[in-house]
């Protein structure tokens, strides 16, 4: 399990998080594989293991508290844009930079997506 959480830890602390958020109490995976590596429909039950959602964020050094603030920053970031623009007339994409240990929020007009689909229709 813990090799599993180091090779895919941005996936399991997305489900954690999500859990948390959620007010799951349990958490259970099960790990699967092939029964005939030729054969990709025909799987087989290795084992499952079960985490308290709580617990688990406390081993792993999540605090629920900051996740909180974290949502209620990025809505409040939003809200004050949308109040800025004319009509709310913007879409919003929320991205994590890959170069750092962090996230990026781009506003883009609905109006140019408008245009641009005009003009790719007009082109075609």
């Amino acid at each position: 399990m813990n090799t599993e959480i180091k090779n895919n830890s941005f996936k399991v602390s997305r489900w954690l998080a999500q859990a948390v958020l959620a007010d799951v109490d349990l958490m259970k995976f099960a790990f699967i594989s092939r029964k005939n590596i030729e054969d990709s429909k025909k799987h087989v039950l290795l084992t499952t293991h079960t985490v308290k959602t709580k617990i688990w964020a406390q081993q792993l050094s999540m605090n629920t508290d900051t996740m909180w603030n974290k949502i209620k920053h990025l809505v409040e970031v939003i809200e004050d844009d949308q109040k800025d623009t004319p009509d709310g007339a913007a879409g919003y994409i929320f991205l994590k930079d890959f170069n750092k240990l962090a996230f990026r929020l781009y506003r883009k007009q609905l109006e140019e997506d408008e245009d641009d689909e005009e003009e790719d229709e007009e082109n075609n």
